[in-house]
């Protein structure tokens, strides 16, 4: 059987990465050998070592941060470790407070085999639990995502690819800013699969609104270009407008129908619209021009600055 790298980060949440890394023993062994990746993003009230660790059927690599980076550079900085692997020849991403379901790994890795040409399953939550509110604002982030891209976004971390596909992000710039918009933009094939949303193993999430708009605007962020066209696009249809009403304005104006002021004003008001939309514009097109310059510092020549240290946890006795 090949085998099987399972990336997940963790901050502060012990007592949840014991119980995942035991709801992995089952994986191991119906589709393993596995070994599990533990990203340690720069714990502090409970940081993880290596005793930890021990008692489990598969091996694990614990790699230490030297700060936390948050968790979306944590999983860009455990693929690029992953992809120096020379036996990795599944990868996987989950998160490990109990959402990502261990149990649905196997489904994504067979679906990964079965399916011709596929570079990542993605698992595609069909069932919410969260509040009415917060599915409110997830519907309003999916639809401005959709109007600012072009692109749809319909899953988390949770996926499961090829090392051709992990080898191609990680050496996207983009990686640590959102690991589910840059499979996106990656071009990669995506197969998605539908699973149910698991219940976290403890506590409540620590993502506040803060958080879940930062995160959201990130992913838009991706996409920048994409984004700025659209931008630039608008301020057009904007420009041609205002041009088009102020010829509309000085027709009244010649013909007589003007009352007194009214074409000063809304001539005014055109004209200061024109400059704002210009000025938008402008900022638009120097924003894409210097995106386009192709960043060196891609994660994974970058992810070593930040790890303290990788430390092996063998496999236990059967």
């Amino acid at each position: 059987m090949p085998k099987t790298y399972i990336i997940t980060p963790v901050y502060n949440d012990r007592q949840s990465l014991d119980k995942l890394l035991r709801e992995l023993a089952p994986v191991h062994d119906s589709h393993g050998p596995i070994q599990a990746v533990v990203v340690d993003d720069g714990s502090l009230q409970e940081p993880t070592i290596t005793t930890h660790l021990q008692g489990h059927p598969f091996e694990i690599q614990l790699i230490k941060l030297k700060r936390n980076v948050g968790h979306q550079r944590a999983i860009s900085i455990g693929l690029s470790h992953t992809v120096r692997q020379k036996d990795a020849e599944r990868i996987v991403v989950l998160d490990g407070d109990g959402e990502d379901r261990p149990e649905n790994i196997p489904q994504l890795l067979d679906t990964l085999q079965a399916t011709e040409n596929a570079d990542v399953v993605v698992a595609q939550r069909r069932r919410r639990e969260e509040s009415r509110v917060f599915k409110v604002f997830y519907q309003i982030y999916k639809r401005l995502f959709r109007l600012l891209t072009g692109k749809i976004i319909q899953f988390g971390n949770f996926c499961a690819m090829t090392p051709d596909a992990a080898r191609l992000l990680v050496q996207m710039d983009e990686l640590p800013m959102h690991f589910p918009a840059s499979i996106i933009k990656s071009g990669l094939n995506i197969e998605p699969v539908e699973v149910d949303r698991g219940k976290r193993y403890f506590g409540q999430s620590k993502m506040n609104m803060v958080s879940l708009i930062t995160h959201g605007l990130s992913s838009v962020a991706i996409f920048t270009e994409s984004v700025l066209t659209r931008i630039i696009i608008f301020c057009g249809m904007v420009a041609a407008t205002s041009i088009l009403l102020i010829l509309v304005a000085l027709t009244i104006k010649l013909m007589g129908y003007a009352t007194p002021g009214w074409f000063t004003m809304a001539v005014g008001a055109l004209i200061g619209l024109l400059i704002q939309t210009a000025t938008i514009t402008l900022i638009s097109l120097l924003i894409a021009i210097n995106n386009k310059r192709t960043s060196t510092l891609t994660p994974l020549k970058v992810s070593s600055d930040y790890i303290s240290s990788v430390e092996p946890v063998t496999a236990s006795a059967e």
